[in-house]
């Protein structure tokens, strides 16, 4: 029996420093990679230069597109340095047929990288190295011109970023990873997009509530709060017996409103206790005021809910057709 148990806990330890030592080596592991960082790209001039008749020249010729500023750099994110033995084909930057390479520089680089950078063709650019260590960094600068300006439904500069491809033949190497960015209307979408799912939630909410609340008076045992219920007493004053509730005004002070009318007598307690003796407790009752206050308050969150989601379905009618 010691022996079956010590064996199922071998086994359970060797799997577990077996996971473990795969964690490790994975997490340990020396690896390639190259990161491809947007630190500026934005239009330095739009379309709408050509209304005010501004000429804009670029090597002496005039230029009526958009232009695009970008700066970015080219960083070794790896554990391994990167250098002529491991590169057979240099990193290409490439940009579709909407826009063309105008001018490309590197602007700096770390202290003892050899780089350079040269366009092959209008949608081509060409970077490479003698030795590119880890965390060391290329800095370019380029303008880009936009030639096609119909296909382009969002912020131009956006757009040439984003869809920036890498070409190249590296060891080990399999992609430049490269965060795509977002429009301000993309941004907008997605905070209103957020927005609709927490108005949704409150309006669900306030819907429930309400529902809850309006029939928490006819069904109690519905209602989330336990109400206090009005105590009707049988009240005699010397003479008769009546049925009162008694309702506390401020210290040792009490206001005794008879049942079904609306008679009533503010009273102290040595008033009452000189004059009155309660013989028993008639019934008790939900007050007819919280009734009613529970129904005004349910509807009120029942519409406010649906206004909710009304408003919530127009909005998002309104942001589907502009994406």
């Amino acid at each position: 029996m010691i022996g079956t148990v010590l064996a199922i806990i071998g086994i359970i330890l060797t799997i577990i420093f077996g996971i473990y030592s795969i964690w490790i080596y994975k997490k340990t592991k020396k690896t390639i990679s190259l990161e491809f960082q947007n630190k500026e790209c934005y239009s330095l001039f739009d379309d709408e230069i050509n209304h005010l008749n501004i000429k804009l020249l670029y090597n002496e010729n005039t230029l009526s597109n958009t232009i695009i500023l970008l700066k970015a750099k080219l960083i070794n994110n790896g554990q391994i340095d990167i250098d002529k033995n491991r590169i057979f084909s240099p990193i290409k930057i490439l940009c579709t047929e909407k826009f063309k390479w105008l001018e490309v520089n590197i602007i700096s680089q770390s202290d003892g990288t050899s780089a350079n950078i040269q366009q092959n063709s209008e949608n081509e650019i060409q970077v490479d190295w003698n030795l590119l260590k880890k965390d060391e960094f290329i800095e370019i600068e380029a303008l880009i011109e936009v030639i096609i300006n119909e296909d382009i439904k969002d912020d131009k500069a956006i757009q040439f970023y984003n869809e920036l491809t890498f070409d190249f033949r590296i060891t080990d190497l399999n992609l430049v990873h490269k965060e795509n960015q977002e429009s301000k209307h993309e941004k907008r979408i997605k905070s209103i997009k957020s927005l609709n799912k927490v108005s949704t939630f409150v309006a669900s909410v306030s819907i429930l509530v309400g529902a809850f609340t309006m029939f928490s008076g006819f069904y109690p045992n519905l209602s989330f709060v336990k109400k206090s219920k009005d105590i009707n007493y049988l009240i005699n004053d010397g003479n008769i017996s009546k049925v009162y509730t008694i309702q506390s005004k401020s210290n040792n002070t009490i206001n005794i409103t008879e049942n079904n009318t609306s008679n009533s007598m503010e009273l102290s307690l040595n008033e009452f206790n000189n004059k009155y003796k309660i013989v028993s407790i008639n019934n008790t009752i939900n007050s007819e005021k919280k009734v009613l206050l529970d129904k005004i308050v349910g509807l009120i969150l029942l519409v406010l809910g649906f206004i909710l989601f009304f408003l919530n379905r127009r909005l998002n009618k309104k942001y589907n057709k502009t994406e």
